[in-house]
């Protein structure tokens, strides 16, 4: 039988535990409760989880990741995460807590729910399939927008695939727009702009920050980044991998806007 886990010591109250897999099975998840069983028996202090070898991480294992953190935080201890690469990186960040647990909004109708957001009421704020959606500096608002996204994209005949990659191009460039911004502006929001036009999704995200130079900014490259551990730079790339059309423009009156397109049954990005 293949081996799972590798688990080093480096003292009898840290431990170090690789996952040797390039993704998650029962197995691993089994190996994986198991070791930690006994590090808590052992009463180990810190624990280390390199992810190095692993290429993606599926939500059920963030969730096991997030549970062995909590019940690490609640009898003191420490728990990291080191060593994530780029894909497993988006897949941390594309997480739904409330997606995964089913959670529903209390008194939230299904088209018209709001989390720290606004939505534009049918018939209003739309203009052909516009919807315009108003979000805090808050990170768990973001999914009110790509949850939108993805129903618009089901309702246009998208395949599940594109979908995902839709939903995670959004969640990006909504994170960036919102960790940026707020540096600038502590009160504030962004827009996102869904709408559909004849074979296509155009989604637009609009800050009021400073902006940047898109022709300074330089490509990413994956496999620099992980020797390096930098992960600057990399929201936009995934941003180009999932969108067929992605350009950007820096507005201090109006609004900077990032313009993302998708079309259907696109062969090429």
């Amino acid at each position: 039988m293949l081996q799972t886990l590798k688990v080093e010591k480096s003292s009898q109250a840290t431990v170090t535990v690789i996952p040797l897999r390039q993704k998650d099975d029962e197995l691993l998840y089994r190996e994986f409760l198991n070791t930690f069983a006994q590090y808590e028996k052992a009463a180990g202090r810190r624990m280390v989880v390199d992810l190095h070898q692993m290429r993606r991480l599926s939500p059920d294992f963030i969730a096991l990741l997030v549970e062995l953190a909590g019940r690490s935080r609640r009898r003191g201890s420490e728990f990291k995460v080191v060593r994530v690469q780029p894909t497993a990186l988006e897949d941390l960040l594309t997480f739904n807590s409330k997606a995964y647990m089913g959670a529903e909004i209390l008194g939230a109708a299904a088209e018209n729910e709001t989390v720290g957001g606004t939505v534009a009421a049918p018939g209003t704020g739309r203009s052909k399939g516009l919807d315009r959606i108003e979000l805090p500096y808050e990170e768990e608002a973001i999914y009110l927008a790509t949850d939108r996204v993805s129903r618009q994209a089901e309702m246009m005949g998208f395949s599940a695939s594109e979908i995902s990659r839709m939903k995670i191009a959004v969640y990006e460039a909504c994170l960036n727009a919102i960790q940026h911004t707020r540096t600038a502006r502590a009160q504030g929001k962004i827009i996102v702009e869904v709408e559909s036009v004849e074979d296509a999704l155009e989604v637009r995200v609009i800050d009021f920050g400073r902006g940047f130079d898109v022709k300074e900014t330089k490509e990413f490259d994956p496999e620099e980044a992980a020797k390096k551990g930098r992960i600057g730079g990399m929201g936009l790339h995934i941003i180009r991998r999932a969108m067929d059309v992605v350009d950007y423009q820096k507005d201090s009156v109006n609004g900077n806007t990032l313009r993302m397109i998708k079309y259907r049954d696109s062969k090429t990005r």
